[in-house]
């Protein structure tokens, strides 16, 4: 009788968990929202490479209302480089994307790390090239 009420208890504890994390998503979405409306922009770093980052922004221009999203995944190629490959995609509410010239995208970027700084090494295809090699 004991282990079926231990039992009952860790699985109230567990549902209590579980219902937890959808609770605190619907709490953090609101002030996602309103962090997004006044700033034009969240940005989320994830490192201390330059443009190794999550960045959403707002665009509302000429007929065109939605979100940009920039979304980074760091990479090691050869010849010690570190890459970033920066993929941008929109989500877009009105207006017609194509005829504003808004279209997703791929773009890469390799640095070298020197004492403190990250120098720009490679950009563009050559970038790209580079750090989908290896």
């Amino acid at each position: 009788m004991d282990i079926y009420v231990n039992r009952k208890k860790l699985l109230r504890r567990v549902g209590c968990g579980l219902l937890l994390i959808p609770w605190l998503i619907c709490m953090f979405v609101p002030c996602f929202v309103v962090a997004l409306v006044m700033n034009q922009e969240v940005i989320i770093t994830y490192s201390d490479l330059p443009e190794d980052a999550l960045r959403i922004w707002v665009l509302d221009s000429s007929g065109i209302a939605g979100v940009g999203i920039d979304n980074s995944r760091r990479v090691s190629a050869a010849n010690n480089l570190t890459c970033n490959i920066i993929d941008t995609n929109f989500l877009i509410w009105r207006g017609n994307a194509d005829k504003a010239g808004v279209k997703s995208a791929h773009r890469c970027n390799c640095y070298k790390r020197d004492a403190n700084r990250w120098l720009p090494i490679l950009s563009g295809e050559q970038a790209c090239i580079a750090a989908e090699s290896k």
